[in-house]
Parts: C-alpha cells; sequence; structure tokens
C-alpha cells in the first residue's frame, strides 16, 4: 500500500472541520480547516437541547451533515455511512477500511475517549476524529483535542464511537471515508453554491 501524507491540525471547538481537512489532506488535498467551518454551516447559531443544554450551532447546521454539505460544496464526493442500529458495530469492518483510507469517525461521545486525560466526565460532548490505522486490538487516530497518533483500544471506541449520548446524530457509527475529487470542482463554484444554500 502506498502511504499516505498524515497531516495534524489540531483544535478542540472544530474538530469537525479539523478532521475533514485532515482526511482530504490524505489525499493530497489542502483545505483550509476554517473554510471547511464556513461551509458545514455548523457555526451558524444556538439552540438549546430538550434537556436544557445549550448548543453553540445552528440547527440546519449540524457537524455530521455540516460535513456532508462541506464536501460537496468542495467538490469532493466520500463514502458515508452510519447505522439505524447500536448493534452490530461495525469495528471488524474498520481495519479494512483503514487499509483503504483514513476514516472520518463522528460524532463521538468524548467521556469515552480514555487517552484524553481532560476528557469530560459526563456523556454527550461530541467529537470527531480521524482514524489512520489499526493493529487488530487498537485504532491509531489523530484528535484534534491535541492527540495526534493517539492509541485506543477497541471498546471504549466502540461506546465513543455508538454515540448514544449525542443528541443530534444521524445515526451510530458514523463515518467519511475514500474521497475523490469531482471533475466539476472549483472553489469559486463551491463559494456561490454555499450562498445559495
Amino acid at each position: 500500500m502506498q502511504a499516505r501524507p498524515e497531516i495534524f491540525h489540531d483544535g478542540y471547538w472544530y474538530c469537525y472541520a479539523n478532521s475533514t481537512a485532515m482526511l482530504l489532506a490524505s489525499i493530497g488535498e489542502t483545505i483550509s480547516p476554517r473554510l471547511i467551518e464556513v461551509l458545514t454551516g455548523v457555526s451558524l447559531g444556538a439552540f438549546q437541547t430538550p434537556d436544557g443544554l445549550p448548543f453553540f450551532s445552528g440547527r440546519c447546521g449540524l457537524p455530521d451533515k455540516g460535513i456532508s454539505a462541506a464536501l460537496d460544496l468542495l467538490g469532493f464526493a466520500c463514502e458515508e455511512q452510519a447505522s439505524d442500529q447500536a448493534e452490530p458495530d461495525p469495528l471488524d469492518r474498520l481495519p479494512a477500511l483503514l487499509e483503504a483510507s483514513p476514516v472520518l469517525l463522528g460524532p463521538l461521545d468524548m467521556q469515552h475517549l480514555v487517552y484524553n486525560p481532560m476528557r469530560p466526565p459526563f456523556p454527550g460532548a461530541d467529537h470527531f476524529v480521524l482514524a489512520l490505522g489499526s493493529d487488530g486490538e487498537r485504532i491509531r487516530l489523530h484528535d484534534p483535542a491535541g492527540f495526534a497518533h493517539a492509541l485506543i483500544a477497541r471498546e471504549p471506541l466502540k461506546a465513543a464511537w455508538r454515540a448514544d449520548a449525542i443528541q443530534y446524530k444521524s445515526g451510530h457509527y458514523r463515518i467519511s471515508a475514500l474521497c475523490i475529487v469531482r471533475p466539476s470542482r472549483s472553489r469559486p463554484r463551491a463559494a456561490r453554491r454555499s450562498m445559495a444554500r
């Protein structure tokens, strides 16, 4: 397998944009996380969840859907999957996916990211990371909260990736991988298309 470039972007607050930028860097594309952030529409607004938790995001620009929108606007086609059911989990398929491409995972529940000593002690804090490889027992990932090449065992990753406490999720075990450039891509066109949404 040909070596892929590994670029690390950190910054906890824009983990979805940083993880997406790292995914695109793996195919040789340099797209600023700041541009991805704007194109996701995530930072445009705020709302309160039914249990009273303030969420600084617009309801129309949730991170998982925003990543899909930004990739489309930028002219990339990526394989995206999520499961309606929490079981069975896709951990056995993840190593094969990682042989072909890094895999953007999220939303994850940060409470279960055990390599991070500053993780929240409560459920429901969302996060996105880029999985890079697997040794069968552990997954190696870039976590934009400041953890390049972090290792996590399968069980805590499964608990985080299930995202049970993430209220906005559009399925369990969401991934984005295997991105390709669509022939009609252009940045000015992406900017025009984003304004039309």
